[in-house]
């Protein structure tokens, strides 16, 4: 799918594996963030965005 499906474009696979990682050092930054889920992440040719994501806390 990252080579493009059907004819559409190559997926900027840069953009997605900088999404991965700014979600990764979110969760090394916040320590109280027990999970985060990004459901969709729109993987486009130039870019990659989270369309909506949730982030789960830990119980104070």
């Amino acid at each position: 799918l990252f080579d493009g499906y059907r004819g559409a474009p190559v997926v900027d696979r840069t953009a997605v594996a900088e999404a991965v990682v700014t979600v990764g050092d979110l969760l090394v930054e916040r320590e109280e963030i027990r999970e985060v889920e990004v459901n969709p992440l729109l993987a486009q040719s130039d870019d990659a965005v989270a369309l909506d994501a949730l982030v789960t806390l830990e119980d104070a």
